[in-house]
């Protein structure tokens, strides 16, 4: 599952991708910038995608 949280003109998308063996969580981040002109709902269909 997703976390996406909006920061300024740019969304950062993380996922977890499980545990290591001794019990941390692995992460993995990217920054998202939507092109310019486009709507909101543009937008969430491309962060749901």
């Amino acid at each position: 599952m997703a976390t996406v949280t909006k920061r300024g003109g740019t969304y950062r998308i993380r996922v977890s991708c499980g545990y290591t063996p001794d019990g941390k969580q692995i992460m993995q981040t990217m920054t998202w910038k939507p092109a310019p002109g486009m709507t909101e709902r543009q937008i969430e269909k491309e962060l749901e995608r």
